[in-house]
């Protein structure tokens, strides 16, 4: 098993894009990294939402009920913060708060690099969230309500 250190988690998970990415496909390789690395410490019965928490001190993740999109992550008093929408179901909650560290963890990879759309950080952004839950869910994405449904592997 991995062991990642409480304080150092996010940058370890940042120093995993070791060159610069050209491409969407580079983007997705370090994705790849990143993903088996946090999973390796995500293995605890500590429920995920707690467990990122606990692995990333500066992180703070709530559950809202009114919020005008499904998820949303930012910087602010000295935190990073996640906000998620309550109204929908609990495994969006996983797929969610991963999809938001993601745009965490690529904050300064995204200001240094402007040749990627938003449309390409997204997607990476979903990349890493299906990698991190599999291989225990299987992710159906459905782009055209922007939500994610699971079913569990057979």
């Amino acid at each position: 098993m991995t062991t990642i250190h409480t304080t150092g988690t996010l940058p370890r998970l940042r120093a995993l894009a070791t060159t610069t990415p050209t491409s969407v496909a580079d983007l997705r390789r370090v994705a790849r990294r990143q993903a088996r690395l946090l999973r390796g410490v995500l293995t605890s019965k500590t429920p995920l939402l707690t467990r990122l928490v606990e692995l990333i001190p500066t992180l703070r993740i709530a559950v809202l009920d009114k919020m005008p999109v499904d998820s949303t992550s930012f910087w602010g008093n000295q935190h990073w913060h996640i906000h998620i929408h309550a109204g929908r179901l609990p495994s969006f909650h996983h797929f969610a708060a991963l999809h938001e560290l993601k745009h965490i963890i690529d904050h300064p990879l995204r200001q240094r690099l402007t040749t990627f759309t938003d449309a390409d950080w997204e997607t990476v952004a979903d990349y890493f969230a299906a990698q991190v839950l599999t291989p225990a869910l299987q992710i159906r994405f459905t782009r055209l309500e922007r939500r994610n449904t699971y079913e569990p592997s057979q």
